[in-house]
């Protein structure tokens, strides 16, 4: 189930997410779901992450949400089979019954190009947020960063 970070709107875009979790230097962990968002519009799947710290004493209380970032693959063309279950289903049931690569688990290294991406853009980012002690920037590069969401969608 996708964190309540992910507003209802982009909610009934998304058919399926990528969870994706590593060690921090520092003994948490970093954590991303990577959703594969439907563009209705480009007949496109774009991927949209967002990404937090979990530490040993739980939960990090802001997340870093990334929309319409510049890593390669952010944007792939759906498998031809996906629109015609669309019709017949709607959205929701194509990647968790076709996964990408036929994987459903793995490690970091078998992630494909678009959420490894998603993956390391999101690592930058709260990477960069922890150095300075900065709040986010909105629009740092080619990747806009939507905002800082804490726990309960605020």
């Amino acid at each position: 189930m996708l964190p309540s970070a992910f507003p209802e709107s982009l909610r009934a875009k998304i058919d399926s997410f990528v969870l994706v979790a590593t060690a921090t230097s520092s003994g948490g962990n970093y954590l991303g779901f990577s959703a594969n968002r439907v563009d209705f519009k480009s007949r496109m799947i774009d991927i949209q992450p967002l990404g937090l710290i979990v530490g040993s004493t739980g939960a990090s209380d802001a997340a870093v949400f990334l929309d319409h970032g510049g890593w390669k693959g952010r944007s792939m063309p759906p498998p031809p089979a996906f629109w015609n279950r669309f019709l017949q289903s709607g959205i929701g049931d194509y990647f968790l019954a076709d996964p990408p690569d036929g994987l459903l688990e793995g490690n970091i290294e078998q992630l494909a190009a678009g959420h490894r991406g998603a993956f390391d853009a999101l690592v930058r980012e709260i990477r960069s947020r922890e150095d300075t002690g900065a709040t986010l920037n909105p629009r740092r590069g080619r990747t806009r960063v939507s905002g800082l969401l804490r726990q309960g969608g605020e």
